[in-house]
């Protein structure tokens, strides 16, 4: 295709993706391009974030193979199916990616967004580490104008944090213990300060991530060991209003269950694909609330690109790294070894 022609918005009929094919496979690959079906959109994509979630799926092949990865995703609008009238062509924005089926029991109970047989972007055959793709035109939320594709793209873990901080035990603390400073620990803290939390400690052993913390609004930032528990209790004699286990780990986990305070609240956001041995009486004597929380909504979504543009967070410091597409396949398993990033942001340059 001419230069000229891809300048001007022509839409290719091949693109790049990187595409799982089973269990740490992933390979760079030519595909069609999409095109939109009634009610949907053709969004050309210009960031995607890599996830945690990606990692899992990336290490598991969760949902089989055939998979184009990637949710936290910026784009703009390429093409339009049929009867699709107010999302104009050429806007740029965030692609909500859940997806419910509308026929299930929880969908037809009014729990569409616990439904277990649709399938979201980055876990089909369309995803963020593909140029392009189709999205009903109701999952499109237009971003304000200006904004770095990699920022935007940061709106959606952003909004986990939203949502999780969105519980009425959450938003009454005045303490925090956010154990996991990653992109959802950070955003969990970014979200605690807005609502109101005056005091929070983070957990976290990685330099730039100590940093992020700190810079966040966390007060004190401890690194993981056999010392952290009387450093707690210095700073919280009774243990903490609300405690925000991001990491996953089973042995994070049971912390999070010492580290509240009786009557306080252990909010889960790490995603452990582990059994965890646990003893329920410590949460019983304690009387804690135990909560979760998983994703976000279309409002959150809006709620986080509102933070962004008005200034209240800043994610600029937080894509700690910008890779171009091809070097995907080698990110997620740098990622998973450790690599000292918080987040790592796929560029399309659809030259």
């Amino acid at each position: 295709m001419p230069e000229t022609a891809a300048r001007a918005g022509a839409i290719p009929e091949r693109m790049r993706a990187v595409v799982q094919h089973g269990p740490r496979d992933l390979r760079l690959e030519e595909r069609p391009v999409p095109r939109p079906g009634p009610g949907e959109v053709l969004v050309r994509v210009r960031a995607s974030g890599i996830c945690g979630s990606d990692l899992h799926t990336w290490r598991e092949a969760i949902y089989g193979g055939g998979i184009v990865l990637g949710h936290e995703i910026c784009g703009e609008v390429a093409g339009l199916g049929d009867g699709v009238r107010d999302v104009p062509t050429g806007v740029a924005g965030v692609i909500y990616s859940g997806s419910s089926c509308g026929r299930c029991p929880r969908c037809q109970g009014g729990l569409g967004y616990y439904c277990q047989e649709g399938h979201g972007l980055g876990s089909s055959a369309l995803g963020g580490l593909g140029e392009y793709l189709v999205a009903p035109a109701t999952s499109f939320i237009a971003a304000p104008a200006g904004l770095d594709p990699a920022v935007v793209a940061f709106a959606e873990p952003l909004a986990n944090g939203l949502r999780a901080l969105d519980f009425p035990e959450a938003r009454a603390a005045r303490s925090a213990v956010v154990i996991g400073a990653g992109p959802i620990g950070l955003s969990c803290l970014a979200a605690a300060r807005q609502a109101g939390v005056e005091r929070i400690v983070a957990i976290e052993g990685r330099a730039r991530r100590r940093d992020a913390a700190l810079a966040l609004g966390a007060e004190r930032v401890l690194a993981p060991g056999d010392d952290v528990q009387p450093a707690l209790r210095d700073v919280f004699p009774l243990g903490a209003d609300l405690v925000v286990e991001a990491v996953g780990r089973p042995d994070t986990i049971r912390q999070s269950f010492r580290w509240a305070r009786p009557g306080g609240t252990v909010l889960l956001m790490g995603l452990c694909l582990e059994d965890v041995e646990m003893r329920p009486l410590g949460w019983l004597l304690k009387e804690l609330v135990i909560r979760s929380s998983l994703g976000c909504d279309r409002d959150d979504l809006r709620g986080a690109l509102d933070w962004i543009d008005s200034g209240a967070v800043d994610p600029r410091p937080l894509v700690t790294r910008r890779i171009p597409l091809e070097d995907a396949v080698d990110a997620l398993p740098d990622l998973a070894a450790g690599a000292d990033e918080i987040k790592v942001v796929v560029e399309h340059t659809h030259a």
